[in-house]
């Protein structure tokens, strides 16, 4: 009886701490100082604030770049932040099939401590109103177009250094972009399953 207690016991803790995603902390995965502010680190589309796509599909309104935010909430399925400014919620989720990472690594690539102007230090005058406004160009390089768009997403695009990077602009369209050299040479809208 003793034993049957025990395993019982087992089970009931192993299905109540399975159901609860781990809490991450973003300010010790991004290693924050104290007085370090939090901003986006690029441009973030949505539909619906409390449903973004962790592919950054570029569909609706955007969440400029360069935004401050404070984070809310934080685990491994799911990031809740608000821009400093208006305090509107976003809420991220984050499917580690599509995006090929934990959510360490989604916060890394998201969330920086570096405000706008260090962001776009090493761009060009055109290239960063480009990327404030989230529109890519013929000649922009391959960091410049991750500020506009974001991290190419690995489902379709499974090594940076290929010289064709894929984005999803819409369900079953993206955007083909060919490099030559780093610089952004041909943009390409492709359909999937065209008639």
């Amino acid at each position: 009886m003793k034993k049957f207690t025990k395993i019982l016991l087992l089970v009931i803790a192993v299905a109540i701490t399975s159901g609860c995603a781990r809490t991450v902390v973003v300010s010790e995965v991004l290693q924050m100082q104290l007085d370090d502010k939090l901003y986006t680190k690029y441009n973030i589309w949505y539909t619906e604030a409390d449903n973004i796509n962790c592919l950054n599909i570029q569909q609706g309104t955007i969440l400029p770049i360069g935004t401050e935010v404070e984070i809310i909430e934080c685990d491994e399925k799911k990031v809740t932040f608000a821009p400093v400014a208006s305090g509107e919620q976003f809420t991220i989720k984050l499917d580690r099939g599509e995006r090929m990472c934990n959510m360490q690594e989604f916060v890394q690539m998201t969330f920086t401590v570096q405000p706008l102007d260090k962001l776009l230090a090493d761009v060009s005058a055109e290239a960063a109103a480009n990327i404030k406004k989230a529109v890519i160009t013929e000649g922009m390089t391959k960091k410049e177009i991750e500020l506009a768009y974001g991290p190419v997403p690995p489902i379709f695009t499974p090594d940076k250094r290929n010289i064709t990077w894929m984005y999803p602009i819409k369900e079953n369209r993206y955007l083909r972009l060919i490099f030559h050299s780093n610089k952004l040479k041909t943009i390409l809208n492709l359909y999937e399953n065209a008639e």
